[in-house]
């Protein structure tokens, strides 16, 4: 009787063992998606385990499991997120990414090209770089990339004068863009739910242009004082002299 009741025991803690398992599983699965619901659409990121920096290779970024996937609102995904491992395949970091960083195509490079410390960008000579923040459709909807040639116009209060009020004007034009990019870190598991905390704010991104001492004043004043929208312009347009806009003149040619 002794054996039955010791067999008894030892099945029902099994038992025990597998169900507290499958609870475990359940809650897992069911937390996991009820985050998911939280999200309005959610999607699948690459985000960083831990600090990658400079230089290190795809392979061993792959190999050391450095990348793990999670779950965010498609409205925090910055644009260049990869969406595959093979994104970045021979290739190495261009600069330091955070833990839990979600992965762009942009910080990833051909190997030997990583600066190791140098500059990331290619100034050129007599001009300086000077980044902004534009939302995404003053932002020209995403579509601006290295390389381009932007014009900048100013939306400013005007408080007295001839002129005052609500003044639209060209602060620059063709102006080159050097880099284009968000940076966009995600909670950990114990973060605050239903979201991403970003670095760069969601439907914004950060433009840097190359422009010179004169015309990085005007354009962080302009900053500053009022409201940035870009025109992407091609290479070969000449700027244009426009008098500007007002409730004056809103209908004038």
């Amino acid at each position: 009787m002794a054996g039955i009741s010791m067999s008894r025991r030892g099945i029902a803690l099994i038992v025990a063992v597998v169900l507290a398992a499958v609870a475990t599983v359940a809650l897992v699965s069911y937390v996991q998606s009820a985050h998911s619901k939280s999200l309005p659409h959610p999607v699948t990121a690459y985000v960083a385990k831990q600090n990658i920096p400079v230089g290190t290779d795809a392979a061993s970024i792959i190999s050391k499991g450095l990348v793990e996937t999670k779950t965010v609102d498609q409205s925090v995904l910055p644009v260049g997120a990869i969406t595959s491992l093979n994104d970045i395949q021979g290739k190495q970091a261009a600069i330091d990414i955070a833990q839990n960083e979600i992965i762009l195509s942009t910080r990833f490079v051909a190997p030997g090209t990583a600066t190791q410390g140098g500059p990331l960008l290619n100034i050129p000579v007599g001009q300086q770089a000077v980044s902004v923040e534009v939302a995404t459709i003053p932002g020209v909807a995403n579509f601006i990339q290295p390389g381009d040639h932007v014009s900048i116009i100013l939306q400013l209060n005007v408080p007295t004068g001839a002129n005052a009020g609500l003044l639209v004007k060209y602060l620059l034009q063709d102006v080159t863009v050097l880099q284009v990019g968000q940076r966009v870190i995600v909670p950990p598991a114990n973060g605050q739910p239903g979201g991403a905390q970003v670095l760069a704010t969601a439907g914004k991104v950060d433009l840097t242009l190359a422009v010179t001492a004169v015309q990085a004043e005007k354009l962080v004043l302009g900053t500053l004082q009022g409201t940035l929208y870009f025109a992407l312009v091609p290479q070969d347009q000449k700027p244009q002299n426009t008098p500007g806009r007002t409730v004056k003149n809103e209908f004038a040619r």
